[in-house]
């Protein structure tokens, strides 16, 4: 990995370009492997400048899970974005997903 760069404006045509990578979420000591496999644009707003979107990320179940909570993500370019809120989904066979939103 590179350089890391701390990003402050999330936006979602970097993540489109992000689909099937891989992203690092930190743990204290840890780091646990998500792979994006979804984005999904929402409604804006009538007073907003920017698109909401979700991004949903998976790993194999019988890795280490998260609980719902702000994690600092790491991708394979180390850009690194700060306490992205992270919600567990639905177990699909042996896959884990996770949601993120931005608004």
């Amino acid at each position: 990995m590179g350089v890391m760069m701390i990003c402050e404006v999330v936006e979602i045509d970097y993540f489109q370009k992000q689909i099937g990578n891989i992203f690092m979420a930190q743990i204290g000591m840890e780091q646990v492997e998500l792979r994006l496999i979804r984005i999904k644009e929402e409604v804006r707003g009538p007073r907003s400048t920017r698109t909401p979107f979700t991004l949903t990320f998976a790993n194999p179940r019988d890795d280490e899970r998260l609980e719902r909570g702000r994690y600092d993500l790491v991708s394979e370019e180390g850009r690194k974005f700060q306490e992205v809120n992270l919600a567990p989904q639905a177990v699909r066979g042996q896959i884990q997903t996770y949601v993120a939103f931005f608004r």
